[in-house]
């Protein structure tokens, strides 16, 4: 093992956990729910408005002590990317840090393509979790996201509307999500 792989192995030690933080494994499920592998199909709007639609991975795992959720966004999936040569998407991550005291969520987006940070604070509002915060511009926005995703089989899936909001503009994206592979290490394809 090189010290590169060494550092890799022990970061990764350090951030994953097996579950969550005990004690709190109700309140962490709100997107606990979501650990796992989905394959998604995207379906959102470009900056000009235009429908776009690729095929991505969306990779959610415990993290901190089981204390947060992480994800990994991957659209369009690596295997799209890796044999057509789409540039265009997004490679992005979302922690998750569940605070106790205020019963909600701090949630962070990170899209290095775009160069995009975004910052929420999620509760459950009804059937749906609601995350309130503000975009690039200062401007107010509202990510609407369901509570749940159906665990579907292979050739089975659920569609979920997700509908962020930005002052007058809402753009909407939809996703299928299919739990076609079991979270782990990625397998040669």
């Amino acid at each position: 093992m090189t010290g590169d792989t060494v550092a890799i192995d022990r970061a990764a030690d350090a951030l994953f956990a097996e579950a969550p933080f005990p004690g709190l494994e109700d309140e962490l499920m709100l997107f606990g729910q979501f650990v796992g592998t989905w394959a998604i199909d995207w379906r959102g709007q470009d900056g000009e408005g235009n429908w776009r639609r690729a095929q991505g991975e969306w990779h959610f795992a415990w993290v901190l002590e089981g204390r947060a959720v992480q994800d990994i966004w991957i659209v369009p999936s690596r295997l799209e990317r890796e044999q057509y040569g789409h540039t265009e998407g997004e490679y992005g991550t979302t922690l998750r840090v569940y605070d106790p005291n205020a019963n909600a969520w701090n949630v962070t987006w990170n899209g290095p393509v775009y160069a995009s940070v975004r910052s929420f604070v999620a509760r459950r509002e009804g059937a749906e979790i609601v995350m309130r915060g503000t975009d690039a511009e200062g401007h107010p926005c509202t990510g609407y996201f369901p509570t749940s995703l159906q665990r579907a089989s292979i050739g089975a899936a659920c569609v979920r509307p997700m509908t962020v909001k930005r002052g007058r503009c809402a753009r909407r994206c939809s996703y299928t999500a299919c739990s076609c592979k079991p979270p782990g290490p990625r397998k040669a394809e």
